[in-house]
């Protein structure tokens, strides 16, 4: 009786022994953190209504409001969240500037490029964790550029448009120093001012026909003469930069590797000028991008800039 009654407790001792186990262990499980709930509770109201993207930059898990940052390090590591809120699948790529210049960057662990591609699903949530690298003393304009269907090629004027549609963010780098610097770029270009604005952003024109699309073009053994041209609708002056884009890699506008303007309320320039490139692939894509008030502060508390950047008419160049 002895000897059953000793193994009865060591059986009591043994199961409560592995019940704490148990509980010990639920005990110490972090809590999951749900980052789709997370994302939507950052999101503007309209996209429980309409079908939109929506984009946000993000400090890990952890939505980032601050819009200036002082660095002492080489690199800069923020994570770039697009929502796709539609019922379709989409694609984009995404391209970086510092100032008017493309830079390279590096999408988690992957290689270091001037652009990622990729694609989301409808109802999907896509988390980029960018890292800028090899940061110079001074003072960086961060513009993330999300420009959409990059393999879509326009064959009207209606898709062309569509396709200037983009999404961006803009930070400000402060790298050892305290203030934005008060010298600004040269002005790079003496754009023809229009008796009218017509445009806001940018446009590319045929030369010879003012205002006419350009959207699909032969190249031929020929040079493409253009018109870009590019307006302010707003009431406050911008200044900004002028990029051009070949197959989604910066190419000069003319003789510079970008331009620098400013435009007045309600004014609109146009400059003259030849696409003469070779092409070594079959179809190729041709946009510019206007990339505005590089020099604005940005904060917490304003985090909008005056005016968004904006793309041109997207061109489809056949070999």
């Amino acid at each position: 009786m002895l000897i059953l009654k000793q193994l009865f407790i060591l059986c009591i001792v043994t199961l409560l022994l592995i019940l704490s186990g148990c509980f010990n262990e639920e005990s110490i499980k972090e809590p999951t953190i749900d980052k789709d709930e997370t994302y939507e509770s950052h999101e503007q109201p309209i996209a429980e209504s309409k079908e939109v993207y929506t984009l946000g930059l993000y400090n890990k898990d952890e939505f980032e409001y601050e819009r200036t940052f002082e660095i002492d390090n080489e690199s800069f590591k923020r994570n770039i969240v697009l929502g796709n809120k539609t019922s379709k699948d989409g694609s984009f790529i995404l391209l970086i500037f510092n100032h008017g210049e493309q830079m390279n960057f590096k999408v988690g662990d992957g290689k270091i490029s001037n652009s990622y591609r990729f694609d989301i699903e409808k109802e999907e949530y896509k988390d980029l964790e960018v890292s800028l690298l090899d940061l110079e003393d001074g003072f960086h304009s961060i513009t993330y550029i999300l420009l959409n269907d990059p393999k879509e090629a326009p064959s009207d004027y209606e898709t062309s448009m569509e396709l200037a549609d983009l999404f961006s963010i803009r930070v400000n780098l402060l790298k050892n120093i305290d203030n934005i610097p008060e010298q600004r770029p040269s002005l790079l270009t003496k754009g023809i001012k229009s008796e009218e604005r017509r445009i806001h952003g940018a446009f590319l024109s045929k030369k010879e026909v003012p205002y006419e699309a350009l959207y699909k073009e032969e190249m031929g053994e020929k040079e493409i003469p253009y018109t870009l041209f590019y307006g302010n609708s707003n009431s406050e002056k911008i200044d900004f930069y002028l990029v051009a884009l070949f197959n989604y890699q910066q190419t000069p506008l003319g003789n510079d590797d970008f331009i620098y303007d400013t435009l007045e309320p309600d004014q609109e320039k146009s400059i003259s000028l030849d696409f003469n490139l070779p092409l070594e692939e079959e179809s190729n894509y041709f946009q510019v991008l206007m990339i505005p008030t590089p020099f604005e502060p940005v904060s917490k508390e304003e985090a909008f800039l005056p005016q968004d950047p904006l793309a041109s008419n997207r061109v489809l160049i056949l070999k």
